[in-house]
């Protein structure tokens, strides 16, 4: 009995250790479910990285099953480029003759055009160095000039 009194008073604060300890108790229940739904989240992302190790192990193989099909697009390849380089040269070749034969085309077009009137009016001039035989009346005569032509005599008819 003596106990009782010391005991009897010691209740309160057992009670009030006794709400504390459910406080702790419920604040780590619930820190234990949060430790459970991260481990969850953790599990989830470990399967995600899996998955994604996966995947980039098979990308890799098919890289690598990629590579002895380009690798043997290589050599028809660069067999392609060497004659498609000298039809690119012979193609250069052509347009620079096909540019001098259109330069030369039109400078004899010029030449005919202006050159032509110009023998005529020469030769005009010069007939009688040139034709010395032929007299005025053996040249031919335009139809439709009325004009009456003056006779020149040459000096070696006479």
């Amino acid at each position: 009995m003596r106990l009782e009194g010391p005991i009897g008073a010691l209740q309160p604060a057992m009670n009030s250790l006794h709400d504390k300890m459910d406080k702790v108790d419920s604040r780590l229940g619930s820190m234990d479910g949060h430790i459970v739904t991260m481990d969850d989240h953790v599990s989830a992302v470990g399967k995600q990285m899996s998955g994604v190790r996966t995947d980039l192990s098979k990308m890799r193989s098919d890289l690598s099953e990629l590579q002895a099909p380009l690798h043997s697009l290589l050599g028809p390849l660069n067999n392609v480029a060497k004659p498609l380089e000298e039809v690119r040269t012979e193609l250069s070749d052509m347009r620079a003759l096909l540019t001098a034969v259109l330069f030369a085309v039109i400078a004899s077009t010029i030449g005919i055009a202006i050159g032509t009137p110009l023998m005529a009016i020469l030769i005009y001039k010069n007939r009688r160095k040139l034709f010395p035989t032929m007299n005025d009346r053996d040249f031919p005569v335009v139809a439709g000039d009325e004009r009456p032509r003056a006779v020149a005599h040459h000096p070696l008819e006479e």
